[in-house]
């Protein structure tokens, strides 16, 4: 945030899921991440992961019934 540095707008805990903007137009990514201890994650390529959801419809269906239960939470 200009002129005030790093605002906290949610705080994930294990097994939880980071970004999602990248799923749907215009897929741009609205915010950053700091970690406060050691963690291990696993990145995605967001132009893979639409390429997968366009050609498999069932998984397609799947991944975005996930992706939408963090957007709603």
């Amino acid at each position: 945030m200009p002129g005030r540095g790093d605002v906290v707008v949610e705080t994930v805990e294990a097994g939880s899921v980071l970004g999602w903007s990248w799923l749907f137009p215009p897929h741009r990514w609205n915010f950053g991440a700091v970690v406060a201890e050691q963690l291990h994650a696993v990145e995605f390529s967001a132009e893979g992961t639409r390429r997968l959801i366009a050609d498999d419809p069932e998984l397609g269906r799947e991944l975005t019934m996930r992706f939408m239960n963090v957007v709603v939470d």
